[in-house]
């Protein structure tokens, strides 16, 4: 079922009292959204949400422990997402979901496909959210948002799910300064994805032209602390794509690397060594201690040539 389908009415109710697993998936994990969701849940069905991670070390013990109730009382919990454990991990914990019958309540996140079973729900999270889905999310999260929701959504038919709810946290404060901050703000907060794909691709081709021409675009719409963020997730999701590639764990590798731009998965990957990521990482890391002290940003541009000219 949809998102939608999900949230209708009574819907949410009636299939977690049907269920006993209940799986959100999209093709990537919308952390702020999951925390949004797991709560109104927990709302809905008044009951406390636990939490209990896929990636605990020994999964195994975590597994037995699902098995068991507190004094006869069920418990409802949140196991996080699998996009971050190993392959066998992750097999192991999607073999004992599709089998598990109870006694408890077991949500999590995925980005495998899989399929709806009589005691497992499955939830196809939209990849983004149209007006009046936004306006239904914000209701659920104690929020009427609809004056806002208007003045957003003139200038788009559809928003990123994660940009959604923090435009709906931001919603919630700004209050009688809504018009103002959507015009001095909005386009800074929507920044498209596609815009920083295509940035990220540029460099890691490393061709200047296209790159430089590209920042011009779009490098004032944040800060320094914002686009230092950026790359250093960038570059470490580049390190761990290369390194798994070397040793041969291509599924795993693209795993990790679900941000990462298709040209450096395909081919770029191979002209980029661990030490040199390594160390443009380093330099990330000591050009946002000398910004927070001070420093002028004027360092981005000196990092970024260093990483196109290949002086790492």
């Amino acid at each position: 079922m949809n998102l939608t389908q999900f949230l209708r009415d009574d819907a949410v109710q009636k299939t977690i009292s049907e269920a006993s697993v209940v799986c959100f998936q999209a093709d990537t994990y919308p952390l702020l959204f999951c925390r949004q969701l797991i709560a109104h849940c927990a709302r809905t069905g008044s009951q406390e949400m636990l939490t209990s991670s896929m990636s605990s070390e020994n999964h195994v013990s975590t597994m037995a422990s699902l098995q068991t109730t507190f004094l006869g009382t069920a418990s409802w919990y949140w196991l996080a997402s699998d996009t971050m454990v190993s392959k066998k991990v992750g097999d192991a914990w999607h073999a004992y979901l599709a089998a598990y019958k109870g006694p408890n309540k077991l949500f999590f996140f995925t980005s495998k496909l899989i399929k709806a079973t009589k005691s497992r729900v499955v939830v196809k999270l939209p990849a983004t959210v149209n007006y009046e889905l936004f306006l239904t999310l914000s209701t659920l999260m104690g929020n009427q948002l609809e004056p806002f929701a208007d003045q957003i959504y003139r200038f788009h038919k559809e928003i990123p799910l994660e940009k959604a709810v923090l435009l709906m946290q931001y919603g919630s404060l700004v209050g009688k300064n809504s018009s103002r901050f959507v015009e001095e703000w909005l386009h800074k907060l929507l920044v498209p994805e596609s815009s920083l794909f295509s940035l990220s691709q540029a460099l890691f081709s490393k061709q200047s032209r296209s790159f430089f021409r590209q920042w011009k675009q779009v490098g004032h719409t944040y800060g320094a602390p914002f686009w230092i963020a950026f790359w250093a997730e960038q570059l470490w999701q580049a390190y761990a794509y290369v390194r798994l590639q070397k040793v041969g764990k291509g599924v795993e590798a693209n795993r990790v690397a679900y941000r990462l731009p298709f040209s450096f998965k395909n081919r770029d990957w191979r002209s980029h060594s661990l030490a040199a990521l390594q160390q443009a990482h380093h330099q990330l890391y000591e050009m946002d201690f000398h910004i927070k002290n001070g420093g002028s940003d004027v360092a981005l541009e000196l990092f970024f040539t260093n990483v196109l000219q290949g002086n790492f």
